[in-house]
């Protein structure tokens, strides 16, 4: 038989995208009760020029998570990153990664 569950806790839901190229990078974030979009976008400075696309993609995510996070947007928050590399995802929701070299950023 079905029923109706209610939650005594409520919970914002955040979406997040995330992108990154050879050039440079974009984050946006946007709550599904706000209509106000968080936009991070930037241009890679010359120490990253022999970084890998999967450095970047984390470093992208990382950043933005962790500048959505200082502004207070995360708290209470449940968070939906969406991202186009799967080893950024197996570390988003797996919580480790293979290298060592990402793992400082975990």
């Amino acid at each position: 038989p079905l029923f109706l569950v209610r939650s005594s806790v409520q919970t914002n839901i955040l979406y997040g995208f995330g992108d990154a190229s050879g050039g440079g990078f974009l984050s946006t974030f946007s709550a599904a009760d706000n209509p106000a979009i968080s936009v991070r976008e930037g241009v890679w400075g010359s120490d990253q020029d022999n970084s890998s696309s999967n450095f970047k993609e984390l470093i992208n995510v990382v950043e933005s998570l962790e500048t959505e996070a200082s502004a207070g947007c995360l708290s209470g928050s449940e968070v939906f990153m969406l991202m186009d590399n799967s080893t950024v995802e197996a570390a988003y929701h797996r919580g480790k990664l293979r290298f060592s070299y990402f793992k400082s950023m975990m």
